[in-house]
């Protein structure tokens, strides 16, 4: 970029700047286009949709656990609304979906009177450049071709993977390659498919036509007539022996569906998404343990970390520095992560007989209320189980008691 002003910026230095290359393809590859793929759509639409689900709460530690942080200002503000306009599950939405396609969020945090951020105003990532400035974060805003500065206590931000610690790697540029492929894939579908998966064809004469007029008029009314859609396979009238010859094309080029496929996999391992969540069911059962196992690997390999990245961006950004060692904020996976039927009555019966969980546990964690009179926080344990020390230093057994005497008369 830093070459003469006689030499223009071309498209592929630009994108080198940007961390990324042009597609092959011949595909500007921007935000509006790889939405636009059905798998990116899907992938992005599940990840942003599964985060904002999940109830995000501020916890407090207590002696023994922890407890919900209701009467702290931060509490509301994240888990209800973030500001007037969005709620709590709009704004993780949006905030995820600027992470998965750009690789960062921003958000304005406005202060009120008090410590405490009133709202978090989500802010376009592609308007934001991030530097440093006399060793300290700040970040330009862009707006109405304005630049404005925040300081690093005026934005949350949130970055994806990223190399110099300050912004996270926009997706859509470092994968140009591979949305570029699958948006070409999608452009070709529908102009085959809008030829009706046919190739084209020309008309041969025995003569020729007197001029070029009288040819492009002929062409004009064969297309008019079988070319537009909503037209195909209509009985053609060809006059002075003119004779329809289609261009074949081999058998093994029109099945581009297997390339649509194979950009499928390729995009739902970009985004680390188990295929059948997708929509993909072609290599994995339906039914059964097998689905329930990959599902449980979503949660832990593509939802844990994302929700391990946003929980400590939020403690950093938003809690006081002496409030950090007492709050946090936590989401609540529990609900994702529970099993069959079967497999949680042999887990909560495993635990209730080791002692480890009592009846009101199991029952907050099926969502059930407690039972009463406290009868649900019995714990229980096997009467054949003991303790190691006690199995290797058995207890004396207890003096037998001596026989009372009979006595004579």
């Amino acid at each position: 970029l830093f070459r003469s002003r006689s030499e223009p910026i071309s498209q592929e230095d630009l994108a080198k700047y940007l961390r990324g290359e042009p597609s092959w393809a011949n595909i500007d590859v921007d935000r509006h286009a790889a939405i636009g793929v059905t798998a990116v759509w899907a992938c992005v639409r599940l990840i942003a949709e599964t985060l904002a689900m999940l109830p995000l709460t501020l916890k407090r530690r207590v002696s023994g656990g922890a407890q919900n942080a209701v009467e702290h200002p931060l509490y509301r503000l994240l888990h209800d609304q973030p500001n007037p306009e969005q709620t709590s599950f709009l704004w993780r939405e949006q905030t995820q979906g600027h992470l998965l396609l750009q690789g960062n969020h921003y958000s304005e945090i406005m202060l009120g009177n008090g410590l405490y951020p009133e709202r978090l105003q989500p802010l376009d990532p592609e308007r934001m450049t991030v530097k440093r400035q006399a060793g300290v974060l700040v970040y330009e805003y862009r707006t109405a071709g304005v630049p404005i500065i925040l300081p690093r206590a005026r934005v949350l931000h949130i970055p994806g993977l990223g190399w110099d610690g300050m912004q996270g790697y926009p997706v859509i540029v470092v994968h140009a390659q591979s949305l570029g492929a699958s948006i070409a894939g999608e452009r070709y579908a529908a102009e085959f498919f809008g030829n009706s998966a046919s190739p084209d064809g020309f008309i041969m004469m025995k003569g020729n036509l007197k001029d070029k007029k009288a040819q492009e008029r002929m062409q004009s009314s064969w297309e008019s007539a079988h070319g537009a859609w909503g037209k195909k396979h209509r009985t053609a009238i060809l006059e002075d022996g003119a004779e329809w010859k289609p261009i074949s094309i081999p058998p093994e080029q029109a099945q581009f569906i297997e390339t649509r496929k194979y950009n499928r996999s390729e995009v739902a391992s970009i985004f680390r998404v188990p295929p059948h969540l997708i929509g993909d069911v072609e290599r994995c059962t339906s039914w059964g343990t097998g689905i329930e196992q990959q599902t449980i690997g979503f949660v832990v390999y593509t939802m844990l970390p994302w929700l391990t990245r946003w929980e400590q961006s939020l403690n950093q950004q938003l809690l006081l520095p002496d409030e950090r060692r007492d709050y946090y904020f936590k989401f609540e996976l529990k609900g994702l992560l529970r099993g069959d039927t079967a497999t949680r009555k042999d887990f909560y019966s495993t635990m209730i007989q080791n002692g480890v969980m009592n009846a009101d546990t199991v029952l907050e964690l099926e969502d059930m209320n407690e039972q009463p009179d406290g009868q649900g926080k019995v714990y229980f344990i096997a009467s054949n189980m003991q303790t190691k020390d006690r199995a290797i230093n058995p207890p004396e057994p207890p003096a037998p008691v001596p026989a009372a005497r009979k006595r004579h008369p």
